[in-house]
């Protein structure tokens, strides 16, 4: 009695920390059925990404799941192929019809139901938590977005801004700087530190504090004034920094040399011969 509470416990803690799932997974889904004869015959129904056997079509996405719950995206694809009955690039309506007849399902949207249900607990299981066939070592954002495909692809919801690889910000409250984001303070917020500059945000919802001596982007002023110069944006640099407000070009890429403090374009001989 005693084994059997500590593995029931343990059983419970396994489950309280399970994690539901968000990501994308490249499989698809086939559908197997014998005959009367004995023969049995197996076709797709959810494409996989790369195709199925001899399946010309070709899933360019995979099937996408957030929270443990497929996405809306594809839960639609789903449905429509089977209520239309026109196969699509995603889903064979044919096969999926014919596996819903077979398990006595009797309506497109009875049918559309089980079939997402039985993909969604075959790929990540019932409680929504295994991995086993979700793409693996995606970068995505803590929060505010929408994952897109089976290649670690995803979008920031609408109203929010990429900043950097994998930040979804909401640019009225939060600046990026060098792909990091930062709060905007409020126009009646807290003043900047010493060294700092209160430049107004893009958006004129607040400001941010910026070092416009050292800042690549902002370097000599804050972003939209006179003084101001994106060094990142010069052309012909791959190497510049932003150094008491100027902008210090150490090198220039191959189609231009440096001469003083500009890249300047080579002729089409120095290119060919590499000169400089």
């Amino acid at each position: 009695m005693i084994v059997g509470a500590v593995l029931s416990l343990l059983a419970l803690a396994s489950s309280a920390t399970a994690v539901a799932v968000t990501g994308c997974s490249c499989n698809g889904y086939s559908y197997t059925f014998t005959t009367q004869a004995g023969v049995k015959t197996t076709n797709s129904v959810l494409y996989r990404k790369d195709g199925f056997q001899d399946i010309a079509s070709t899933n360019p996405d995979g099937w996408c799941f957030a929270g443990g719950v497929m996405t809306a995206r594809d839960q639609a694809r789903i449905t429509s192929a089977i209520e239309s009955g026109i196969g699509t690039d995603y889903v064979n309506s044919t096969w999926a019809l014919y596996e819903c007849q077979q398990l006595s399902y009797t309506t497109t949207v009875a049918c559309a139901n089980a079939i997402i249900s039985i993909f969604t607990k075959a790929l990540i299981g019932a409680d929504g938590s295994k991995t086993t066939y979700i793409t693996q070592g995606c970068n995505y954002p803590t929060s505010n977005f929408n994952v897109l495909d089976c290649s670690c692809g995803f979008a920031c919801n609408d109203g929010y801004v990429l900043c950097g690889t994998n930040n979804c910000i909401d640019p009225t409250t939060t600046a990026c700087q060098s792909g990091s984001p930062v709060p905007l303070r409020k126009r009646r917020g807290l003043e900047c530190s010493f060294g700092q500059t209160k430049c107004n945000n893009k958006w004129g919802s607040g400001w941010e504090c910026l070092d416009t001596m050292s800042n690549l982007e902002a370097c000599g002023g804050c972003p939209g004034d006179v003084d101001s110069l994106d060094c990142s944006a010069i052309p012909g640099v791959s190497s510049v920094q932003c150094v008491s407000g100027q902008c210090v070009i150490a090198n220039c890429d191959n189609y231009h040399h440096l001469v003083g403090d500009t890249c300047i374009p080579k002729t089409a001989s120095q290119q060919a011969f590499g000169l400089w």
